[in-house]
C-alpha cells in the first residue's frame, strides 16, 4: 500500500488493491469499502419512571480498539431530568472498561431523552441515546 488518506468525518476505510503478474501480462484491481465501527456506550435504565421518584442510569464503555484512548470524558444529559454532567475518565487502555452512574430525579412528565457522548484525543462522536417515559 502506497498511501492511506485520513478523512476526519468519514467512518469508513476504502482500500484499492492493484496487482500485476511478474511477466506483466495480467493486471487486476479491487476496491473494498469497510465501515469503521466505534465501540458503543451502553445505557442502562428503566423504560418508565415517575415524577419525584429517583432512578439510576448507568453508562458503560469498553474500549475494544487496539489503542488506548487518552483524556476520555463522558458527557451525559437528560433533558427534563438532569443537567449536563461531565465525567473525567482519564486514559482507557485497550480492553479497559469504565462505568459511570447518575441518580435521576424527574420533575416533569412526558417522554424524555438521555444522551451520552464520549470524547477523547483519538476519537469523538461516540454517542448513545435512550428514551424514558415519565408519568405522574
Amino acid at each position: 500500500m502506497k498511501s492511506m488518506t485520513l478523512v476526519d468525518d468519514e467512518l469508513m476505510i476504502r482500500l484499492n488493491v492493484i496487482t500485476e503478474t511478474k511477466d506483466g501480462q495480467e493486471k487486476n484491481s479491487e476496491c473494498l469499502v469497510m465501515p469503521f465501527l466505534y465501540p458503543p456506550i451502553i445505557v442502562e435504565m428503566p423504560e418508565t419512571g415517575k415524577i419525584n421518584e429517583d432512578f439510576t442510569c448507568t453508562f458503560t464503555f469498553k474500549n475494544t480498539l487496539s489503542v488506548p484512548l487518552e483524556e476520555c470524558e463522558l458527557h451525559v444529559e437528560g433533558l427534563g431530568i438532569f443537567r449536563l454532567e461531565k465525567f473525567d475518565q482519564g486514559d482507557v487502555r485497550p480492553g479497559g472498561i469504565f462505568r459511570s452512574k447518575i441518580i435521576c430525579a424527574p420533575k416533569r412528565a412526558g417522554e424524555r431523552k438521555i444522551v451520552a457522548e464520549l470524547i477523547s484525543k483519538q476519537i469523538k462522536g461516540i454517542r448513545a441515546e435512550k428514551i424514558i417515559n415519565i408519568t405522574n
